[in-house]
């Protein structure tokens, strides 16, 4: 799965940017899990997130599952100012729209910018 995602700093600081999760749930149970790590995001040159700062990537997730009502993608960051680590969830009423392709795009998984 690709997908779009934006990072927008509105606090002010700074943070390290540590992974993007995709976890998949079915029934309330979550059945699969796939990350973007903090070694993908620092390649790709999107670690760190500046103050005031707005950039957009893609996001590119492999996974197995095919029978789930409901995935949640979250994000991971650490404040550079007090050390403190955080996560936020992705709205899902962030995606206005969502294209579905059975071509494989390519192998393994990326986080691939530059901003949009």
């Amino acid at each position: 799965m690709e997908t779009p995602i934006r990072v927008r700093e509105t606090g002010g600081g700074t943070a390290d940017w540590n992974f993007a999760r995709l976890a998949f749930f079915r029934k309330g149970v979550e059945i699969e899990r796939v990350e973007v790590g903090a070694d993908v995001i620092r390649t790709a040159g999107a670690t760190r997130i500046t103050p005031s700062s707005n950039s957009a990537y893609n996001l590119i997730f492999r996974f197995n599952s095919d029978d789930f009502d409901r995935l949640d993608i979250t994000l991971g960051f650490t404040d550079i100012n007090t050390a403190r680590q955080f996560t936020t969830l992705v709205p899902g009423t962030s995606f206005t729209d969502v294209n579905i392709s059975l071509t494989p795009l390519f192998r393994g998984m990326r986080l691939t910018g530059p901003p949009m």
